[in-house]
């Protein structure tokens, strides 16, 4: 029972409500119908119906106790799907609930008609209980679809609705039931919606009764409504998968992909299982301390990998050629590598060490191994025909290959940050490597080979982003040289900063370190001698070749004897 006093009327379109405040014992009929009005209620003030904010802000002011003035500041007004618009919707509802508000269906009054009249068209007073179909499109940010074309079926009934400014569609009929909802301008309004998704996702639920979500550039299955429910469509942006490469995945100023990055390759090809018709954009980084002139790393970078995933050792065998700067072209040291990860007949690695780029007896002897297994004459020389064997094998090693027919599409970006954390919670430097897979199509496209700082096409991509895998291998390579600037082979060598390693260097100076975190790091060592190793300082991450500065210092490697980190 309610005692039928009239605090508020809000006009509508199917039907006026009327509300009242603490109307007194409230049973369990009239707290369900005040829930079914007051969603309608509240999700027109959400969407800033005039009637609807002014009611809300005077039945919120008076639950609160506070002067009917304050329903007139700047107190109610604040944007879509504000925190504060929630909580006054919770507030509503919890009113609803413990019965200190009531929400009454006005009657519908006779209809008086002139008696002279057709017969047909005289109406009787309408006392049945109208039911409202309430359908909501909104995108991911939470903002209305205007637009959005939907046939709503009832019962065999079927209607052509279009959305409008607040993003709804309303139906009334006399009887409940459910209506089915089918979106029939899907291309339209996924070139509509392009424009929003450089905007962050919404991070509030959304409103209504019953919230289906679905991705805009694929098929969307009919939607059932039922009747005097809020039913509420969000449209997904299309998704970006991507697998982010960090660390050490390249040398310094080069685009050889180094061993460390085999396991990463290896996710690049699982995602693309997992999303088999994606479309693969490769976007390639260079780090703003490399020395890269007159060559663009991050596009090398990008196209390297595409080569590598698509087996194409014709695309790699030219940055062998004398041709390339001296500090991009590959050599001794990326012979090494590769020959690091082949095996031969029995198993074992042709080559084995830090791979100093030096052309020793026992490179010789690798390349030698290598040939007489390949069937080629064995004269220890890494020849053209060598090279593009081993380059051949070190591309067709297990599970490193995108599927036959795919063509990735290579992009290189130019100081554009990623200020999102990699899952060991380190910062990514920009020599990273990104692979995204779009779902359809690439789009935005990249507006040219490279995109330079502030180009809007990268933001635009990770704004997309639903899923990143990273790999990450951090770590340095580095050679210690005496105060001549020889290597001291066998030295004992100790890293010390954020982590702490030990090893020795090999007959050329060299010793690798991996595992590490950014930071801080001091490089000390003992030779065989038992004379000390001056110590060196550098920065991880870094993408520099860092000279060594006093008498036996530790440092980065230079081209031609070493590698950078």
């Amino acid at each position: 029972m309610v005692s039928g006093r009239v605090d508020w009327r809000v006009r509508r379109p199917f039907g006026d409500i009327e509300i009242e405040l603490h109307p007194g014992a409230v049973d369990d009929e009239a707290r369900e119908a005040t829930r079914r009005e007051l969603r309608h209620l509240v999700y027109d003030f959400k969407y800033r119906d005039p009637e609807a904010r002014r009611v809300v802000a005077e039945i919120h002011t008076r639950l609160e106790g506070l002067p009917a003035s304050a329903a007139r500041d700047d107190a109610y007004d604040f944007d879509l799907g504000s925190p504060r618009a929630d909580a006054i919707g919770e507030d509503l509802y919890a009113a609803a609930r413990s019965g200190t508000i009531v929400v009454r269906r006005r009657e519908t009054p006779s209809v008086v008609v002139p008696l002279d009249l057709p017969a047909e068209l005289v109406l009787g007073p309408d006392s049945s209980t109208k039911h409202i179909y309430t359908v909501c499109v909104i995108d991911d940010t939470g903002a209305p679809v205007a637009g959005a074309q939907l046939s709503v079926d009832i019962a065999g009934d079927k209607q052509a609705k279009t959305t409008d400014g607040s993003g709804k569609v309303t139906v009334e009929k006399t009887d409940p039931g459910t209506a089915t909802i089918t979106v029939t301008n899907l291309d339209d309004l996924c070139d509509k919606l392009w424009p929003q998704w450089v905007k962050p996702l919404s991070d509030k639920p959304p409103p209504g009764d019953q919230v289906t979500s679905a991705v805009v550039t694929q098929p969307i299955a009919p939607l059932q409504a039922p009747s005097d429910w809020v039913v509420t469509l969000v449209l997904l942006r299309p998704p970006i998968w991507r697998v982010r490469l960090v660390g050490m995945i390249f040398d310094a100023d080069k685009c050889f992909l180094l061993p460390q990055a085999l396991d990463g390759i290896r996710s690049i090809v699982s995602m693309h299982q997992a999303h088999p018709a994606a479309k693969v954009l490769i976007v390639g980084h260079e780090e703003g301390d490399e020395v890269s002139a007159g060559i663009d790393t991050a596009l090398a970078r990008a196209k390297s990998l595409a080569a590598y995933l698509t087996n194409q050792p014709d695309a790699w065998l030219p940055w062998f050629g004398a041709d390339k700067p001296l500090r991009q072209r590959w050599g001794t040291r990326e012979v090494q590598l590769i020959l690091s990860v082949l095996t031969g007949a029995d198993g074992a690695p042709y080559y084995r060490g830090y791979a100093s780029g030096v052309t020793d007896a026992k490179t010789t002897a690798a390349i030698q191994a290598f040939q007489v297994d390949s069937g080629m004459s064995a004269d220890g020389k890494p020849g053209t025909s060598t090279k593009k064997a081993l380059l051949a094998k070190y591309m067709a090693l297990e599970d490193t290959s995108l599927a036959a027919g795919v063509t990735p599409v290579t992009h290189g970006c130019t100081g554009h940050a990623d200020d999102t954390l990699t899952q060991d919670g380190l910062q990514p430097d920009d020599r990273r490597m990104e692979v995204l897979f779009f779902d359809t199509e690439i789009k935005p496209a990249p507006s040219g080979d490279t995109s330079p700082p502030g180009a809007p096409e990268y933001p635009a991509w990770r704004m997309r982003l639903v899923e990143t895998v990273d790999f990450e291998n951090h770590g340095i390579h580095v050679q210690v040289l005496d105060g001549l600037q020889q290597p001291v082979p066998f030295a004992d060598v100790h890293l010390d900063g954020p982590t702490t390693d030990d090893t020795t260097s090999d007959e050329h100076g060299f010793v690798s370190f991996f595992g590490l975190v950014a930071g801080d790091y001091t490089l000390s060592g003992m030779t065989k001698s038992l004379q000390k190793v001056a110590p060196a300082k550098l920065t991880y991450p870094t993408a520099k070749t860092v000279a060594g500065t006093l008498p036996g210092s530790a440092s980065s490697g230079t081209p031609g004897k070493g590698a950078p980190p």
